[in-house]
């Protein structure tokens, strides 16, 4: 099961997806919903959150940020007061993510919070075009 839902606030910094009317009781382990598509602090580089609320890997609701492409993001992933931070560099289109506990019937939102984005330069694979919030 794959289902899209939209952001309802964002800013160039934050991005919150309320998740509270979602039903996840027919849910199973692995499926996903995923947010409307955004983009990192201002730059061209695009992003979507995947939540698996049953889980993912580990039976506890897992969230993903996915990036468009070749860059290194700072930010952190919360999921109802459930604050992960973290710092990785893409190398290719991919997604970083965070099995949270505890496992509950219903969750309220997630929030990411992006920090920096680092874009790769095309021509000789160096980061540059550093966006800070």
């Amino acid at each position: 099961m794959q289902t899209e839902m939209t952001i309802l606030q964002s800013s160039r910094a934050r991005i919150e997806w309320d998740v509270s009317a979602m039903d996840i009781a027919p849910m199973k382990f692995r499926d996903r919903v995923e947010s409307a598509t955004f983009n990192l602090l201002g730059s061209s580089v695009t992003a979507y959150v995947s939540f698996y609320p049953k889980g993912h890997i580990h039976n506890r609701p897992t969230v993903y940020l996915h990036v468009s492409g070749p860059a290194k993001v700072e930010a952190s992933l919360d999921l109802d007061g459930n604050v992960f931070s973290f710092e990785t560099e893409f190398e290719k289109a991919d997604g970083w993510g965070k099995a949270f506990l505890p496992v509950k019937d219903k969750y309220s939102k997630i929030i990411v919070t992006v920090r920096s984005v680092m874009m790769k330069d095309k021509d000789d694979d160096t980061l540059s075009f550093t966006f800070t919030k």
